[in-house]
């Protein structure tokens, strides 16, 4: 199975145009789908509209779980507080509320969505997302935490698809047919992730006209803020080096697809997106952010 996975994957990426809009196509049909499902059962009727979010500053911040944000001062955070900020998973751990928050469907989220209930109050006025529903396999298991995370903190889904992570080619295909091509315009809250959400995030900040964005807490290494901190969370997180490096024969790494998209919305769209931290494997490639 794994050897005919590989080399789909690479007879896919000989036509990495045609891969893309595939999966892309694809992707948005079975979400849309899910949603459907999920509006005639009542469960979730609202749907994260990004044209109701309003510009604030001239960044957009990201926050991860990476330790580095522990390195923050008062001022820094002062300066975040006054720009846009876009959280998700566990960073609602944070002191700082966000301006906007997504949390990720797993079926063992290791007590987010518990966790993010408890916070509701300090949450109240924050749009929170629901990802993850673009395989109709999580329905099964997901209908009572999206209806629960609905009800306890208004979350809304969000119309969802994918960019490939095969290969550099496809990838690029999929982020020109993106961005060059119109989809954006036509597909405004389409959101999309190539493998992780924080290239989602990015996407978002792209979308919504910032020029710089920066990513705090994307380490891509070490230990998370709240372990640094003694924070009470049992995340089932493990630390470690993720290094920018192919995964497999058939994925690329997580750093791999941040330098790609990091290098074609500085070509294409003159967003620079930064790494927030010297910690951060991430500085092998983008600029660091300076915050006087």
């Amino acid at each position: 199975m794994y050897r005919l996975k590989v080399l789909l994957h690479r007879v896919l990426d000989i036509f990495p145009g045609l891969y893309a809009r595939v999966l892309y196509n694809g992707k948005k049909r079975t979400n849309a789908s899910i949603l459907e499902e999920l509006k005639a059962s009542q469960i979730a009727e609202d749907v994260l509209s990004l044209k109701t979010l309003p510009m604030k500053g001239d960044t957009c911040f990201i926050l991860g779980s990476g330790a580095s944000v522990n390195d923050l001062d008062k001022s820094e955070w002062e300066m975040i507080s006054s720009n846009f900020s876009i959280g998700f998973n566990f960073s609602f751990l944070m002191e700082h509320v966000p301006d906007l928050y997504f949390i990720e469907l797993a079926k063992d989220d290791r007590g987010l969505a518990s966790k993010l209930i408890e916070r509701k109050e300090t949450y109240q006025n924050v749009p929170v997302a629901i990802k993850g529903l673009i395989s109709s396999s999580k329905l099964d298991w997901a209908k009572d935490k999206i209806k629960t995370l609905t009800r306890e903190v208004g979350a809304k889904v969000i119309m969802e698809s994918a960019l490939p992570s095969t290969s550099e080619a496809a990838l690029r295909k999929g982020l020109h047919q993106l961005y060059n091509r119109g989809k954006v315009e036509r597909d405004m809250d389409v959101l999309v992730q190539s493998k992780a959400s924080i290239s989602m995030m990015i996407d978002i900040a792209a979308r919504l006209g910032y020029r710089k964005v920066v990513l705090l807490g994307i380490d891509l290494q070490g230990p998370y803020f709240y372990e640094e901190t003694n924070e009470d969370v049992e995340t089932g997180q493990e630390s470690g080096t993720l290094l920018i490096q192919r995964e497999s024969a058939s994925e690329m790494s997580i750093a791999q697809i941040l330098k790609i998209q990091s290098e074609f919305l500085q070509e294409n769209k003159g967003v620079t997106v930064y790494a927030g931290s010297v910690k951060s494997l991430l500085r092998e490639f983008m600029p660091i952010f300076s915050f006087e």
